[in-house]
């Protein structure tokens, strides 16, 4: 039998305790640490071993996990509580301000992740599960770019060319070129934007909840940007100032003026359905085909503003654009979220300089006629 050790026995602060039970015939180690998922804010580890030595080189190791961040998790803990419990106390809510982006994460964790993988109890994931979950994914017909919902170079093209002629044609330019939020595009103002110099100053977005439409934030800090565009843009939006002073004379005392970029032919804030109606019109025009229907996407066909952003990351890496610089002009903290979703700040992002002459000149980017997708 193993020698008595008394109970409690502490070995350093921080360390916890070893004891011998003779209730379980095994060396125990214990050790309280912070949790804000307990009720008094900490939670007590406990691993057990034949042998002392075994027992605290697990409690060592349960420690050490706990310090670098890595989740120990109880034995019946699943990916399904993890993933709820980021849900509820794990986003940075002063990062995303968005309600519309919690909702999608929301949709995303409870339709996507937990029915594919939630079951697995996180001391038994693995790689595989999740490589399993993506195979399955594309087997449902999402490839490796349509599970990131982008259209392809080609596609972009085809798009841009089909609205040379719309009233919108420098948001639809501005969104598929720059990656530009949709919300980005319709709270773009006037005072934001300099023609003279070409640089755009990305400061707020345009919000809409439950009906209701206002002015609001970026989605995060990182949001906020500033970008030196292309000639070709630049020529868009002169082109659609004239047009909107032409909209703004023909409305006269109907006219809401708002100072932003993109409105209705009256003065007033575009909404997001009105915008997804008028994208999934143009993509049509294009002779872009639906997105391939999926038991998980009711409606894949449908294509949605937001893919525009997509697009622009993907085509930007198709041309050699570096990822750090993707990033920038993305509005991305990293470019960790840039290489797996789509392939800081205040500084001015030249886009007319060498890292996207490749990327420009797809769009024509010496031009000075305007031309788009030719």
């Amino acid at each position: 039998m193993a020698p008595r050790a008394k109970r409690g026995k502490v070995r350093g602060h921080g360390d916890g305790a070893l004891y011998y039970s003779e209730a379980l015939s095994r060396w125990v180690g214990v050790a309280t640490v912070p949790d804000p998922t307990a009720r008094e804010g900490r939670r007590r580890v406990k691993v057990t071993g034949r042998e002392k030595s075994e027992a605290k080189d697990k409690l060592d190791d349960a420690l050490r996990k706990i310090k670098e961040g890595v989740p120990v998790g109880s034995a019946l803990e699943t990916v399904a509580d993890v993933l709820r419990y980021w849900l509820e106390r794990g986003l940075d809510r002063k990062k995303i301000k968005s309600q519309n982006t919690v909702d999608s994460l929301t949709w995303a964790v409870e339709k996507q992740l937990i029915p594919a993988i939630g079951a697995y109890r996180i001391r038994e994931l693995e790689c595989e599960h999740v490589e399993d979950m993506l195979t399955k994914m594309a087997g449902n017909g999402m490839s490796t770019s349509s599970l990131t919902h982008a259209l392809t170079v080609a596609q972009v093209q085809a798009v841009l060319h089909a609205a040379k002629d719309d009233r919108l044609c420098a948001l639809w330019m501005l969104g598929l070129v720059l990656g530009m939020r949709p919300g980005e595009l319709t709270g773009l103002r006037w005072q934001d934007v300099d023609l003279d110099t070409g640089v755009i100053s990305v400061r707020q977005s345009l919000k809409h909840r439950n009906g209701k439409l206002w002015e609001g934030d970026t989605k995060t800090r990182q949001s906020r940007r500033r970008f030196k565009i292309f000639p070709v843009a630049v020529t868009a939006l002169k082109l659609h100032q004239a047009r909107q002073a032409a909209e703004r004379l023909k409305a006269g005392n109907t006219w809401i003026e708002n100072g932003l970029v993109f409105t209705t032919e009256v003065g007033s804030p575009i909404d997001p359905a009105n915008l997804r109606r008028a994208f999934r019109a143009l993509v049509k025009a294009a002779g872009v085909p639906d997105k391939q229907p999926t038991e998980d996407c009711p409606k894949p066909g449908q294509w949605h503003p937001h893919e525009m952003r997509h697009s622009a990351g993907s085509y930007m890496d198709a041309m050699g654009v570096p990822p750090k610089r993707v990033a920038s002009i993305l509005g991305h903290e990293g470019t960790r979220t840039t290489e797996t979703i789509y392939i800081h700040r205040q500084e001015v992002i030249d886009m007319t300089g060498d890292e996207f002459e490749a990327y420009g000149n797809q769009f024509g980017n010496q031009a000075a006629d305007g031309a788009i997708g030719s």
